[in-house]
């Protein structure tokens, strides 16, 4: 998933976007065009991120089976868009889908988000793409949630 906030503003009422580039059953061969799509326009299409609001949707998504779930945040560390989402906002937002069994796992994606993300989703659950073991570590603090 990728989302972006207050693409249609309206009467003070702010909006967010989800965009699912691909399920969980679906090949990548058959979704490829999705992931084209968002690189190439990117820069018009995910304007600003609504962190707490898309990681509480996000979130509902995950379907009732026992099996264990995570959920993978590539964050900025600055959630931004009209209605002002916060860092401790979304950092309440990721203590209550844990609290429902969820793991969430943070990825930054430089080095000034690391502070950031470090304090919304917990040093010990966060990992910057500086890394070159960055896929590694997210697999290690997956299976030892």
């Amino acid at each position: 998933y990728g989302h972006t906030a207050d693409h249609y503003l309206v009467d003070e009422f702010a909006s967010n976007i989800i965009y699912r580039f691909k399920a969980f059953d679906e090949r990548f061969e058959s979704v490829k065009e999705r992931f084209m799509y968002a690189y190439r326009f990117a820069a018009d299409i995910m304007m600003n991120n609504d962190d707490e609001m898309a990681i509480t949707e996000v979130s509902t998504r995950f379907t009732a089976q026992k099996n264990a779930k995570t959920l993978i945040v590539i964050s900025d560390g600055s959630p931004s868009a009209h209605r002002n989402p916060s860092i401790k906002g979304t950092r309440t937002v990721v203590e209550k889908i844990r609290s429902k069994g969820i793991k969430v796992v943070s990825i930054s994606i430089s080095e000034n988000a690391v502070g950031p993300n470090d304090e919304i989703y917990g040093k010990e659950w966060n990992v910057s793409n500086d890394n070159p073991n960055v896929v590694m570590d997210v697999i290690r603090k997956i299976a030892h949630f």
